[in-house]
């Protein structure tokens, strides 16, 4: 698929919605407005509304990464795999997925839900929002969409067949060098504070940590154990008020097969980071929830994936190999949970729950991340409980 496609503009979102007649259907491109919102890395988005107060996203993906600008080309065609990823959540949970309307891939267009009356779950984190029972809404999310994509929800052959349409080479190749490879070589990509020099240089010569991360990079890279989003964290998220809130799983370009443990890892070290800011700015009450929240998570999506087992379709799967299974799913998780908490801190694409601090409270708080993620890559706890962030 070529990259020589018209890029979108507030201008033209309304005549291309006018070109599509399933979205024609959902909103009026007479009087169609759009605002481009994207504060991402990668993509072009735009919220369309009509006079009647209809409206969708258009989500296009440039041929660059955005961040950078045209120097660092990237393939447009990630768009394809996240509208696979897309496809897939909102089948297998679309409680806490978009609705998707579709996908042209000759423009490289993902046309989806408007969730603009939620909030990124990043910034509401970062405002000191608590939502008590988001642990169990993603845990039951992540055990789903897992589940429905894995030798237990498909036959072996739609299994193969998953594995090689989701194939997505280049966004996988940026997860294998941002988060496992660059944050530990002496990389342009890397940044951080002076004052956490000589403390990410003991850390990243660590051999048992390097061992751990060469061996997390190596399941990641071949272990299609399960679709995964790829790139699950608090900025891929949005989310409402309340104990139990609406929220929803977004940006899924990085979707791939890999293992289980990836999405949930990930998702663990970016609280890792909110507990870490949470606790620099003295707000006791979060980070107490921040604490419990790598716990609930597991314990929801572990009760999830139980309830489901008795619908796998192989018969040779027994509870026995379950409770193996979700041994090493715990495992990984704690695992990729210290190689994003490393990353972020260390290495490109930096998290504002860190960076929007003051200087002494991000300093403090960028130590906290890091002697996490040391003792979760190099005597992890047994199970992913309270203890997580101590």
């Amino acid at each position: 698929m070529t990259d020589n496609y018209e890029l979108l503009t507030e201008a033209s979102a309304a005549t291309y919605i006018g070109n599509q007649p399933g979205l024609c259907r959902l909103i009026d491109p007479a009087t169609t407005t759009s605002s481009e919102i994207g504060d991402g890395n990668l993509n072009l988005v735009f919220v369309c509304t009509d006079a009647q107060g209809r409206s969708l996203v258009l989500k296009q993906s440039l041929p660059y990464v955005r961040i950078v600008g045209p120097d660092w080309p990237l393939t447009a065609d990630r768009s394809t795999y996240e509208a696979i990823g897309l496809r897939v959540a909102a089948d297998a949970s679309p409680q806490t997925a978009p609705i998707f309307y579709g996908y042209d891939r000759s423009q490289h267009v993902l046309a989806m839900e408007d969730l603009s009356h939620l909030t990124v779950w990043r910034t509401a984190l970062n405002d000191g929002q608590i939502n008590s029972g988001a642990a169990d809404i993603v845990g039951a999310h992540v055990a789903r969409t897992a589940f429905a994509t894995s030798v237990l929800g498909r036959s072996n052959e739609d299994f193969r067949l998953a594995i090689a349409d989701s194939t997505n080479p280049h966004m996988c190749r940026i997860t294998e060098d941002l988060v496992f490879t660059e944050p530990l070589t002496d990389h342009e990509h890397n940044e951080f504070s002076s004052e956490l020099r000589d403390f990410v240089v003991t850390l990243t010569s660590d051999r048992r940590l390097t061992a751990e991360v060469t061996r997390l990079k190596t399941e990641y890279m071949t272990r299609c154990e399960a679709l995964v989003h790829g790139d699950f964290h608090t900025g891929s998220f949005m989310i409402g008020e309340g104990p139990s809130p609406e929220l929803k799983a977004i940006d899924a370009e990085f979707s791939a097969y890999g293992p289980i443990g990836f999405d949930l890892g990930m998702l663990i070290g970016n609280i890792n980071f909110a507990h870490a800011r949470a606790v620099a700015l003295g707000r006791e009450e979060q980070a107490s929830w921040l604490v419990e929240f790598p716990a609930r998570m597991w314990l929801a999506f572990a009760q999830e994936f139980t309830k489901l087992w008795p619908e796998r379709i192989d018969p040779l799967v027994d509870d026995g190999y379950r409770d193996v299974w979700l041994a090493r799913i715990q495992s990984d998780a704690i695992g990729f949970a210290g190689c994003e908490s490393v990353r972020r801190i260390v290495g490109f694409a930096k998290v504002s729950d860190i960076e929007d601090l003051p200087p002494s409270e991000h300093l403090l708080a960028a130590r906290t991340v890091l002697n996490v993620a040391h003792r979760l890559l190099t005597d992890p706890p047994a199970q992913i409980d309270d203890t997580m962030f101590s």
